[in-house]
């Protein structure tokens, strides 16, 4: 039996193939009648034979930690003895260990899917503003400079305001090509974890002559996080910011974070308000609120955007502090919040 079980390790095609050769495997060895096996993580059960009487049921435990269940059933008129019982014990490490191996296996998987989606979204910013922004401003500077070369001779006086507007307008946007790329997460978010990242947001966003207050607790809860969290929070309300500075009208908005309790445990709340123009009616959704959004369904969490009283736009994450990478669109954590929700 231990070797029937243990083949299974090796031979497996991938982890689906290796939890239902496990499972297989253990039925024929110990003649049983049905098997499952259920890894603790979603998508990881295995079935073999049909169940005709309630199953017995035994944990699986691998590295100190459970990874899963056995569901076992005797055949017709039989029991599970305890011979059975007593070959169960020595084989149920071996199967913790299949059950292990797929879910780390699938783990893989969906992290590598994950970091393929975060890779995508960012390249699709980074062509938004190539297309949006500096692209079109390049153009105009072309033809800015084109005008004051036509008004040198004739109006030197003329081509040197031309000229002072043209500086002006580079200086800006040497600056908002820094924010662009400091905004697909700056070295201090690894270093120094999201608090700092926040007030490095902040510091150089207000510098650009766009006020952005912080309201954070200072009690380091935000230093610790999954850098897989870390990086979606920040990249959220970089976006947030970005588009509030932009789009809002006004020439301020307020950034929190704060690790709250949840209904399948705590969460990340990320929020940015502005008291701008608010939300138009017949407004469709850009490059950037795709992004956000795709940054926490990848992980389990959602993104609303939500109109404000009187006026104004809140835009709020929540992301669950231990990634759920398989998770559907929205999450496990309440779903995906539309722009008309409380």
């Amino acid at each position: 039996a231990a070797l029937r079980v243990g083949r299974q390790l090796s031979a497996a095609a991938d982890a689906d193939d290796l939890l239902r050769g496990l499972a297989g495997a253990l039925g024929e060895a110990l003649r049983l009648e049905s098997v499952e096996v259920r890894g603790t993580a979603p998508a990881t059960t295995a079935t073999w034979g049909v169940p005709t009487s309630a199953p017995v049921e035994r944990d699986l435990e691998h590295g100190g930690r459970t990874v899963g269940t056995l569901a076992l059933t005797a055949r017709p008129g039989e029991r599970l003895d305890a011979r059975s019982s007593d070959a169960l014990d020595h084989l149920a490490p071996v199967v913790a260990a299949g059950v292990a191996l797929a879910q780390g296996t699938a783990d893989l998987v969906r992290a590598r899917d994950a970091a393929t989606r975060a890779r995508l979204a960012e390249r699709t910013l980074i062509r938004r503003e190539l297309h949006d922004g500096i692209g079109p401003w390049l153009t105009g500077l072309r033809l800015g400079l084109q005008g004051a070369r036509n008004t040198l001779e004739r109006d030197p006086a003329a081509a040197a305001a031309v000229l002072d507007a043209l500086q002006a307008e580079v200086t800006q946007r040497v600056e908002d090509v820094r924010l662009l790329s400091r905004s697909l997460l700056p070295p201090v978010l690894d270093e120094q974890g999201l608090h700092a990242a926040l007030d490095d947001l902040v510091r150089r966003t207000s510098a650009s002559g766009f006020a952005v207050t912080l309201d954070v607790a200072d009690d380091g809860t935000l230093d610790g996080l999954d850098a897989r969290v870390a990086a979606a929070a920040y990249g959220i309300l970089s976006e947030a910011v970005t588009n509030a500075s932009r789009h809002s009208g006004t020439d301020r908005c307020t950034v929190s974070a704060a690790v709250e309790d949840g209904p399948d445990g705590p969460v990340l709340v990320v929020v940015c308000d502005d008291e701008g123009v608010g939300l138009a009616a017949d407004r469709t959704p850009g490059v950037g609120t795709r992004s956000m959004r795709e940054r926490a369904s990848e992980l389990g969490g959602r993104v609303g955007i939500l109109g404000r009283e009187p006026a104004g736009t809140r835009v709020r994450a929540v992301l669950p502090l231990v990634p759920v990478l398989d998770a559907p669109h929205g999450g496990p954590v309440g779903g995906r919040l539309d722009e008309d929700a409380a």
